[in-house]
């Protein structure tokens, strides 16, 4: 069987999640396209998307961009599952950062509204940026629209989160 660039990322969140001993089960989520969308055990979502490389600007950014189809398709595990996590893999830097559905929500609606009110119009594939300054926890935010280097919406996410955080009450 042939191996996609995604196999190797989701893979290694996969991997991850799978040495957990809370782990039980993990299959993936039937009639979906994504290839990133996964149950563990009964009633946790994952949703991987993974970036290869930062930008090559002094903050070195990871973009992760989600279409009209992922947005649907995270709607629609959330219906399934308890709980919901965004997994983005930042494959250069070798880091997982992680998202509650809740912080994936607000970034989103963050990026829509400022978008909203400048093009009048919805963002069709709105983004989440993550930096990794060295030793420090991830910076998670997104970009103002027309106003490059200008953020909204920063929060920190512990490098330490994922896949702790999956399996806590």
């Amino acid at each position: 069987m042939h191996i996609n660039e995604d196999h190797m990322y989701h893979g290694a969140a996969l991997t991850q999640i799978a040495d957990r001993q809370e782990f039980k089960a993990i299959n993936p989520f039937a009639g979906l396209s994504a290839r990133g969308a996964f149950r563990i055990n009964d009633d946790i979502a994952v949703y991987i998307k993974h970036s290869t490389a930062p930008t090559k600007t002094v903050h070195k950014e990871y973009y992760f961009a989600f279409s009209d189809n992922s947005l649907k398709e995270i709607e629609h595990i959330k219906k399934l599952c308890k709980k919901v996590f965004v997994v983005l893999v930042c494959v250069e830097e070798k880091e997982i950062c992680v998202l509650t559905l809740d912080q994936f929500e607000q970034h989103i609606k963050n990026r829509q509204d400022e978008y909203q009110s400048v093009y009048g119009k919805k963002d069709k594939q709105p983004m989440i940026i993550v930096t990794t300054p060295p030793g420090k926890s991830f910076r998670v935010y997104v970009n103002q629209a027309k106003k490059k280097g200008h953020l909204i919406g920063k929060i920190l996410v512990s490098r330490n989160a994922f896949p702790r955080i999956l399996f806590e009450s």
